[in-house]
């Protein structure tokens, strides 16, 4: 990661920390915790961004996807989505 490295002192299951430390790999268990971390601040800053770009597009009336006969999704047509017609 190229930085200073901070000490952490956290609990967690058991089971969790065995798994962890199998699939710690060459980098040992912090490198495990610290990827893992990182993977999660990545996730919720994504999901972050998504909320916001979602909230700023306008609905459309102009969808593709219809509800066809039974109440299945059709796209474009009147044949259903996954089903017989």
């Amino acid at each position: 990661m190229g930085q200073v490295a901070a000490k952490l002192s956290i609990r967690v299951p058991g089971e969790l920390a065995a798994e962890v430390r199998r699939r710690g790999g060459v980098r040992g268990l912090s490198g495990f915790v610290a990827r893992a971390i990182a993977h999660e601040i990545e996730r919720e800053q994504l999901g972050a961004l998504l909320v916001v770009d979602d909230e700023s597009i306008p609905p459309t009336s102009k969808s593709p996807w219809r509800t066809g006969p039974r109440g299945r999704a059709t796209f474009g047509s009147s044949a259903p989505i996954g089903g017989d017609p």
